[in-house]
């Protein structure tokens, strides 16, 4: 106990003196010191400190500190300048600061006014700025049980490709996702990129049915599919379900128009249409269409 409270007043003494000599240059630089506004070097987000230079060599000696031995840090290079005025302290890289200046006035006017912070910062992303996804691939590789899927999405009104990579293992599932432009992987906070994963999974169920009712090409084989999604029920199904049985009925009015052709009168309806029932009301129908990846998909309920 004795040697903590030893090493306890030892480390007080240390910050005593740091103090001290911090408060050197508070208010003005001794000679052959001045000041200046820099950049860290914190690759998710700028911010600005402010440092005390080294005269005749230019290189920094220390980052500033106030009278209390803290150091000063700002989220635009607007505060660390008015916080110089305010203080007392003259920075010596005005040029340099200017141009940061006009960097950050640069990218307020590449990001729309309402995704735009307080302090001029981008919002972070979130799910619900990725609309309009459109899975366009899809690939699984048993060796590494893993599968890759390709999106085409717009990320806050920008074109993009987006890759939503799902591993499987014994114990548990893990994702990456990640988009060919400023990649969102990096961007997007955890919480958000679970839920983007749940909506990219609910869109995965979507392609697998839209693929195999695309590529049915009889009644009979659609009623073989019709018992496979009926028998799904799964969350993300749920999710999906009405868009699926969208591409079902229209996919079987096509089938059903061919083979009245081929036959030269009316097919009576099998006794699935007893079981309309069980699908949810799909509004208009427009027999004979192709059946495409319906733009709605974006919707994030």
């Amino acid at each position: 106990m004795e040697d903590d409270y030893i090493d306890l007043e030892a480390m007080r003494d240390i910050d005593r003196h740091e103090a001290e000599v911090y408060s050197r240059f508070e208010g003005g630089a001794e000679p052959g010191f001045y000041y200046a506004i820099s950049l860290t070097s914190d690759a998710s987000a700028d911010s600005y400190y402010i440092s005390v230079m080294d005269g005749s060599t230019g290189e920094e000696i220390q980052s500033y500190r106030d009278s209390h031995g803290d150091m000063p840090t700002f989220g635009t290079v607007d505060e660390a300048v008015d916080y110089c005025h305010r203080n007392g302290i003259d920075f010596e890289n005005a040029a340099e600061v200017d141009q940061w200046h006009t960097i950050e006035i640069e990218r307020a006017k590449a990001v729309p006014d309402g995704q735009v912070q307080k302090d001029g910062t981008e919002k972070p992303l979130t799910a619900d700025d990725i609309q309009n996804l459109v899975l366009t691939n899809r690939e699984y590789f048993a060796g590494s049980r893993t599968t890759v899927y390709d999106f085409e999405c717009d990320i806050r009104g920008e074109h993009d490709t987006l890759q939503y990579t799902l591993e499987y293992h014994d114990d548990r599932e893990g994702f990456t996702i990640h988009t060919e432009k400023d990649d969102i992987w990096e961007r997007m906070p955890e919480p958000e990129l679970e839920r983007l994963e749940g909506i990219l999974s609910r869109e995965a169920v979507y392609f697998k049915y839209h693929e195999k009712i695309a590529g049915a090409e009889s009644l009979e084989a659609l009623k073989e599919l019709e018992y496979e999604i009926m028998e799904d029920e799964s969350p993300y199904f749920s999710a999906v379900s009405e868009r699926v049985w969208n591409d079902f009925t229209r996919k079987e009015e096509m089938l059903s128009g061919k083979t009245q052709e081929t036959s030269g009168h009316d097919v009576q309806k099998s006794a699935q249409e007893e079981k309309t029932s069980e699908r949810p009301e799909t509004g208009e129908r427009a027999a004979n269409a192709p059946i495409p990846y319906p733009v709605e998909n974006a919707r994030h309920d």
